[in-house]
């Protein structure tokens, strides 16, 4: 899992430099990302991992709030969908499943979910 970690967080900041495994610091400056994965099931040959990109962003004087996270959630999908990546313990093949445009009950966040399944081919061989 921990390739997977390195994976995510290196191809999301090549877009952007605020990424977060599972949760935001506190302190974290808008536009910023967070990303999880859920589920995993597993196959006889690979294991199914479910990938989710939180993408927040939030309104301010002068900014185009939705124009800006359309634009990032674009690039950073570009950067993941159809993904191929073959380590020294694995490949991986990054699906786009879905994307969301979610609420936030404060109207001044703004918040899409991009969300991939990832075919995981382990390497076995010690």
């Amino acid at each position: 899992m921990v390739d997977l970690y390195e994976i995510v967080t290196s191809k999301i900041k090549e877009v952007t430099p605020n990424v977060y495994p599972k949760k935001a610091s506190r302190n974290a400056t808008f536009p910023y990302v967070v990303y999880k994965f859920p589920t995993t099931t597993y196959e006889s040959v690979r294991e199914d991992t479910m990938l989710e990109v939180d993408i927040w962003d939030a309104k301010r004087d002068g900014y185009d709030v939705v124009t800006a996270i359309e634009d990032l959630s674009e690039r950073i999908d570009k950067k993941l969908r159809q993904e191929r990546k073959m380590t020294n313990n694995m490949f991986v093949h990054f699906e786009r499943v879905n994307k969301l445009d979610i609420g936030d009950e404060d109207e001044n966040i703004e918040r899409i979910q991009l969300r991939y399944r990832l075919k995981v081919y382990k390497n076995n061989i010690n």
